[in-house]
This record gives C-alpha cells, sequence and structure tokens, in this order.
C-alpha cells in the first residue's frame, strides 16, 4: 500500500491546524489560548530542528549520499541562521 506523498505547504497546513492559531487577538481568555498553541508550536520546531541536527555529523561520511544530506542540513542552517540574524539586528 502507497503512502500517500503531501507537500511541505499541505503538512504544514495540516501541523498548524493541529496545534491553532497563533496570532493574539487582544481579548486575555483568547490571547492565553494562542499563547499557549505559540509554546507547543516552539517545541514542535525544536523537536523538528533536533531531527536535522542529527544527521549533520553524516557530512564526515564517505558515503556521497550521507555527506549530501548532512550538506543539506548544513546549508539549510546557515540560511535560516542568517535570516535569524537579520531579524533580530532590525529588532533592536
Amino acid at each position: 500500500m502507497n503512502k500517500p506523498r503531501l507537500s511541505s505547504s499541505q503538512l504544514a497546513d495540516i501541523l498548524l491546524s493541529l496545534i491553532g492559531d497563533i496570532e493574539p487577538t487582544g481579548d486575555t481568555f483568547i490571547d492565553h489560548d494562542r499563547l499557549c498553541n505559540l509554546l507547543k508550536l516552539q517545541e514542535t520546531l525544536d523537536i523538528l530542528l533536533d531531527e536535522m541536527y542529527y544527521i549533520c555529523p553524516y557530512r564526515e561520511k564517505t558515503e556521497f549520499s550521507m555527506q549530501r544530506n548532512a550538506d543539506t542540513a548544513l546549508d539549510w542552517f546557515e540560511e535560516k541562521r542568517d535570516w535569524m540574524n537579520d531579524f533580530l539586528r532590525r529588532r533592536k
């Protein structure tokens, strides 16, 4: 039996639907729930980022496919690091 293939966007939509809205509204009771959802999203991202982090040491392997996967993860981390640095600099 073949598993259905979902796009990254579809997976993100499903995940965000399961977590719930995170945008605050200005209503204390609603915003409390939104904050709880935001914390769930952060914890989920931590788990997913850990998964990517764990393959980075494969950069040192001799197999090309293992190096390629690690390089892909490392390139993504560098891109996001630069994006976050730009974002945080503008925040100050």
